[in-house]
Parts: structure tokens; sequence; C-alpha cells
């Protein structure tokens, strides 16, 4: 992950850090987990999108790769009688 991609994260987790800060103040405990989960939950999710969406890349090239493989077979078994044959 470079420093571009990790830098959005941080921002998460420093917005994370405020956020339960600022809840630790209020007399709700109820109140401070909501927003301690809330947060985390949203810091979880950003750190899980910048992970997958390079796997979810690398898999579709696979798919891709894996389907011209598919087609050179194909191709390959319908020529090859026609080789045989010259």
């Amino acid at each position: 992950m470079s420093i571009a991609e990790a830098a959005p994260i941080e921002l998460a987790v420093e917005a994370l850090e405020s956020d339960i800060s600022q809840a630790e103040t209020q007399t709700e405990p109820v109140r401070f987990q909501e927003v301690a989960l809330s947060a985390l939950s949203n810091v979880a999710r950003q750190a899980q999108n910048r992970l997958l969406a390079p796997l979810e890349r690398t898999a579709a090239k696979l798919r891709k790769a894996h389907q011209a493989r598919e087609l050179a077979d194909v191709i390959g078994d319908a020529l090859r009688p026609a080789h045989h044959k010259l």
C-alpha cells in the first residue's frame, strides 16, 4: 500500500480517536460505545475497501487470462483436425 493510499486511512484513524475523545467526555456510557463502534466500523470498512480493490482487479485479470486460455484451447481443438488433413 502506498503512502497516498494509506493517507485516508490515517485520517480516518485520527477522526476515530477524536470521536472517541469527545464521546468519553459525555456522561452516557452507551453513547460512548455507539460512537466508538461506529467510528471503528468506518475505519475498518475503509481499510477493507483499500485492501480488496487491488485483489478484485487481480482476480478480474486472472479471469480474463483464463477465458483467453480456454478460447485458445477451443480454437486449437478446432484447428487440430484441419491440420491433420493437410
